[in-house]
């Protein structure tokens, strides 16, 4: 459905960088927790917890 390809599309760009980063490298890149970690010089614990917070922010975003 195009109109929730386009509510996920604008909750995602919503979050902060931080969180987005993570997220679009995990969810849809398929990246594992390390190498992010390696890619925006954080700790996996650090990944781990952005990942976290973008999805329970995405969940409140596009709750009906």
């Amino acid at each position: 459905d195009p109109a929730i390809a386009l509510d996920v599309a604008q909750a995602v760009a919503a979050l902060p960088e931080s969180l987005r980063a993570v997220f679009v490298l995990k969810q849809w890149e398929g990246y594992s927790h390390e190498e992010i970690a390696t890619l925006l010089d954080i700790s996996p614990g650090a990944s781990r917890v952005r990942h976290s917070r973008a999805l329970d922010s995405l969940r409140s975003a596009l709750e009906p």
